[in-house]
């Protein structure tokens, strides 16, 4: 169901730079060790096609896409804001990438993005380009939004998930949220009660 907490990544430097999360608690969710190797990750620069995103659900859900919504704020201009279908990966050599974060009673997804959002995000990091080179003040951010279902029942009490990303610069797969509860924010909590059955 779209509107699981949002995993936020804000990235790019000189006034278009950070590494920010949602919430303080799903701050709390992200290791060090992540925010140390994603602060070497630029989004003007890193190389689209190899940029990854996966996430890891207990059995008793699936999930069945994820979308990515792609933020540009520059000072002076109207915010603007894309979104689209991320692909799913199921080919064995890109889930091998991701074996050592599997765990019994849980399954991974992993997407990549289709050419048409490459060819977009180019757009937009050039024109966050033009405006750095301005002297605007502004940020470039992206922000996954999954979409699940339930196999047998609607989860109750708690929905544990864990996200992950990759791209040139991380050599792999880098945990953005673990063990992040579903329901502990209010909002999405309201929204899980409307989670489909699969």
């Amino acid at each position: 169901m779209a509107g699981f907490p949002e995993m936020i990544t804000s990235l790019a430097r000189a006034g278009f730079a950070a590494i920010a999360c949602m919430a303080p608690a799903a701050c709390s969710h992200v290791p060090v060790s992540s925010m140390l190797t994603l602060s070497r990750l630029d989004l003007a620069t890193t190389d689209l096609s190899r940029f990854r995103a996966a996430i890891r659900v207990p059995d008793s859900v699936v999930a069945r896409g994820t979308r990515m919504v792609v933020e540009m704020v520059v000072e002076g201009r109207p915010p603007e804001k894309n979104d689209f279908a991320l692909e799913a990966l199921s080919s064995p050599e890109e889930l091998e990438k991701l074996a050592a974060h599997g765990r019994a009673g849980e399954r991974i997804a992993a997407y990549r993005l289709p050419a048409s959002a490459v060819a977009m995000f180019e757009d937009m990091r050039h024109r966050v380009g033009v405006a750095k080179a301005e002297k605007r003040k502004g940020s470039l951010s992206i922000r996954l939004e999954p979409d699940f279902c339930y196999r047998d029942t609607l989860p109750q009490g708690k929905l544990l998930f864990s996200s992950y990303l990759a791209a040139a610069e991380t050599k792999g797969y880098v945990p953005l949220l673990v063990d992040f509860d579903a329901f502990s924010q209010k909002e999405y909590a309201e929204k899980l009660k409307l989670m489909p059955k699969c």
